[in-house]
């Protein structure tokens, strides 16, 4: 499987353990891009993000519905073997499960997980959602709809950033990607 790989890379390279960044669902390699691996990047760290099959530009968007935890360990064995050393894994949300599922068989140097979905599921918190941010759930499943254009930017943002973020530093995803990644991104 063909994956995409973002990487930026230290002018000195400072810290021997690499980190390789996984994305939630929604999203791809290219939430990282803009800040966080440059960030890395300027503190000494080789830095990759990864877009899971189906997701940013890698291959298998036309099978998304298809693909399983395991599939994604895969691409993370794959990654990580591109990269060629251990890194450090950096999982949010959706991403955080796959790290999870990665360490039951792999050995790792460190683990951060970002609001990871937690191994019993998230049947417990989608309730607790549907009670207290009705529109919360209502634009997340927009994103499972076929009208992708429908979506509601507040809610979407509440759903998918902390509440201690303030919505102008959350950005609009929408103008952020181009007219091809913005109807992949809500498809």
């Amino acid at each position: 499987m063909k994956l995409e790989i973002i990487s930026r890379y230290p002018e000195n390279r400072t810290r021997a353990t690499p980190l390789l960044f996984v994305h939630g669902a929604f999203m791809g390699a290219w939430v990282w891009a803009e800040t966080v691996l440059p960030s890395m990047a300027q503190h000494g760290y080789e830095a990759h993000a990864v877009s899971l099959r189906g997701h940013g530009q890698s291959e298998g968007r036309e099978r998304l519905s298809g693909f399983g935890l395991d599939d994604y360990v895969e691409d993370i064995e794959q990654a990580v073997g591109l990269i060629g050393s251990s890194p450090v894994l950096v999982g949010h949300s959706m991403g955080g499960a796959v790290v999870q599922r990665f360490m039951r068989r792999h050995e790792l140097p460190g683990v951060v997980l970002m609001a990871s979905v937690p191994p019993q599921g998230t049947l417990s918190a989608m309730f607790e959602n549907l009670l207290c941010n009705p529109m919360t759930i209502a634009a997340t499943g927009l994103l499972q709809s076929f009208l992708p254009r429908a979506m509601l930017a507040r809610p979407t943002r509440r759903a998918f950033f902390l509440k201690i973020c303030q919505m102008r530093d959350c950005g609009n995803t929408s103008h952020t990607c181009s007219p091809n990644l913005t109807a992949q991104f809500w498809s």
